[in-house]
């Protein structure tokens, strides 16, 4: 199975529909309302940005730091969704987020030897296997 981060952009319709069919395992870094079907992965202690309790101390804090080096200083929240991430080994981190996340997609991934898909990309991974449920379902 298949595990994903997911942004919280993402329509979570169609990431239900694949973790329903056994394709995916779903996780959200927990810095917003997350729905509860979801697992969890805790954020890095950011100073001011976070409660604490709800943190974890990382020793990734260099990673933090060049993560905001490469979307922005100001996207603070999509850093961290992106360090958790990292942390937590998950398969892709999957985002609509063109400006920010996308724009930076092939430096993200060399750099920090992750991939990154938005969900169409998702998607066509798994056509040939879904396919033929669509077809049955209409």
């Amino acid at each position: 199975m298949i595990t994903i981060t997911r942004d919280s952009n993402v329509n979570m319709k169609i990431l239900s529909y694949l973790k329903t069919e056994g394709f995916i395992e779903i996780f959200d870094v927990d810095i917003e309302d997350v729905p509860n079907k979801t697992l969890k992965t805790a954020p890095i202690a950011v100073f001011g940005y976070l409660e604490l309790d709800k943190s974890v101390l990382s020793d990734r804090q260099n990673e933090y730091d060049d993560i905001r080096k490469i979307i922005g200083k100001s996207n603070i929240g999509d850093a961290i969704k992106i360090e958790g991430h990292i942390r937590s080994g998950n398969d892709y981190f999957v985002t609509e987020d063109r400006d920010d996340i996308l724009s930076h997609r092939k430096e993200l991934e060399e750099t920090f030897n992750i991939k990154i898909l938005n969900i169409v990309e998702l998607i066509s991974k798994f056509m040939s296997l879904i396919w033929p449920y669509y077809i049955k379902a209409h």
